[in-house]
């Protein structure tokens, strides 16, 4: 396996990553980029299907049908799933990239190396998202007015996840998979 010593990352910073390793990587952040694209297509048509419901009340909320309950569910797996597929598998891969001691750094400080490299546009919000994305282990359907506060974040942040994910995904073609 070759290693290449001296090679510049996106970041200006040297890493010994293998070249194999580094194929590897690439290989997998492109699957990543799709998967985000997919979910990205998929959260537009969800959020479109509901967007007469939004903003919610509390009325409104107790008397949706069931087709905009499902409407609502695929909102919110798409949210989940696009969040998820960003925070937990392309930003570690793109940190893993740009920074060796990266399996040592906290979340925090992983986000503040994305949102310098140009990665994330604020750390802050996506931490925000990051929050909004883990209400989902709450049961919402049992305590009306925190659904619709709940649902109604998730409806309001859709537009700043998106942004994220096309920041993202901009700057990995552009300066990730381009680099040699």
């Amino acid at each position: 396996m070759t290693t290449n010593d001296a090679q510049a990352s996106p970041s200006g910073q040297h890493s010994r990553t293998t070249v194999s390793g580094r194929a590897e990587t690439a290989s997998r952040v492109r699957e990543i980029l799709h998967e985000i694209s997919v979910h990205t297509r998929r959260i537009e048509t969800a959020s479109a299907s509901c967007n007469a419901l939004f903003p919610l009340t509390g009325d409104r909320y107790l008397g949706l049908s069931d087709d905009e309950i499902a409407h609502v569910d695929q909102l919110l797996y798409r949210f989940t799933k696009l969040q998820d597929a960003i925070g937990a598998k392309l930003f570690p891969a793109v940190v893993g990239l740009l920074r060796d001691d990266a399996a040592a750094m906290t979340v925090i400080d992983k986000l503040q190396v994305l949102e310098q490299a140009g990665v994330l546009p604020n750390a802050d919000g996506w931490m925000r998202l990051r929050e909004i994305r883990n209400q989902l282990a709450h049961d919402y359907e049992d305590d009306p007015q925190y659904a619709v506060d709940y649902l109604n974040d998730v409806f309001a942040a859709v537009g700043e996840l998106k942004a994220v994910a096309a920041q993202s995904q901009a700057f990995v073609r552009e300066r990730v998979l381009t680099s040699k």
